[in-house]
């Protein structure tokens, strides 16, 4: 723990961590007027549907102009419940209906990884 706390502390920007070294969990808050609505909601997923989960290049550029590729990603990971983007490469989603059943089943295994964890 303490090579980590020291990692951050040297390689940190100002206001990503504290003197401690511990997060500052605001710094990575969305900037204030700059939301994701329920629009931009399924357009992220009509483009997951038609170019995949690892396609943030070709989402922004056919739906999401105002958002960055990395913006895209994180919020594919959300959606997705998943964050090794790397496991959907090639994967075709066909309905938004299929990538909820994911994301539920994803949120079902994360769980269970939870409780073997504490037993």
């Amino acid at each position: 723990m303490q090579y980590i706390i020291g990692m951050r502390k040297a390689l940190c920007k100002e206001n990503i961590c504290f003197d401690d070294g511990s997060l500052n969990l605001k710094y990575f808050n969305v900037k204030k007027g700059h939301y994701w609505s329920k629009k931009e909601n399924e357009l992220l997923i009509t483009g997951v549907i038609r170019h995949g989960a690892t396609a943030f290049k070709e989402i922004k550029k056919d739906f999401l102009l105002d958002w960055t590729e990395t913006e895209i990603r994180l919020r594919i990971c959300k959606l997705l419940r998943f964050y090794d983007l790397k496991a959907y490469e090639g994967h075709k989603f066909h309905t938004a209906e299929q990538i909820a059943a994911e994301a539920k089943k994803n949120r079902e295994e994360a769980q269970g990884l939870d409780q073997e964890q504490l037993q």
